[in-house]
């Protein structure tokens, strides 16, 4: 790997293989806590465009087997994915998101019923397999523990349920 960045304390290293980006040293969960409270990821109704996208919902439709499709989106930010899906009647969706700001959002601007303003480990601690689909679209890159969350979310499933990781 070689340097990238230098942020006070915390390097930007560059895998060579796989040209992923990574922390070093990785920070701790304080740190990593303050820094995306606030991050607010695209939450602006100029995004708005999103809500349209039909190759967007011609991807959800590949994993849906009925209109009762149960939806988690993990690390949603805004809420659009978890929007979109619920918008085109795919099923109910549950967008879990650390931002408090970005779950503001999703509720008053998108008016998202089923937002969880919670730590993805917390949530998914908690949680039953209640899900027939698990999305997760560049989150796992930023967690400290990314296999426990990826283990958590399949137990999140009910049987034949899928897991769509995106990073």
């Amino acid at each position: 790997s070689h340097i990238t960045y230098m942020n006070g304390c915390y390097r930007a290293a560059q895998c060579s293989r796989c040209n992923a980006i990574f922390a070093m040293p990785m920070p701790d969960e304080h740190t990593l806590s303050q820094f995306y409270n606030g991050f607010e990821f695209n939450c602006n109704v100029a995004n708005n465009h999103l809500l349209e996208n039909k190759d967007i919902v011609n991807f959800f439709k590949i994993f849906v087997k009925s209109s009762e499709a149960r939806f988690l989106d993990l690390g949603g930010g805004a809420g659009y994915f978890a929007k979109i899906f619920e918008k085109f009647n795919l099923g109910k969706s549950t967008l879990v998101e650390y931002d408090p700001n970005a779950c503001k959002f999703a509720k008053e601007m998108l008016g998202l019923r089923d937002v969880r303003n919670i730590s993805l480990s917390t949530f998914l601690d908690q949680a039953s397999p209640n899900y027939d689909i698990v999305y997760s679209r560049h989150v796992i890159e930023h967690l400290r523990h990314p296999n426990e969350i990826i283990d958590a979310a399949f137990r999140s499933l009910k049987p034949g349920g899928y897991f769509v990781l995106q990073c």
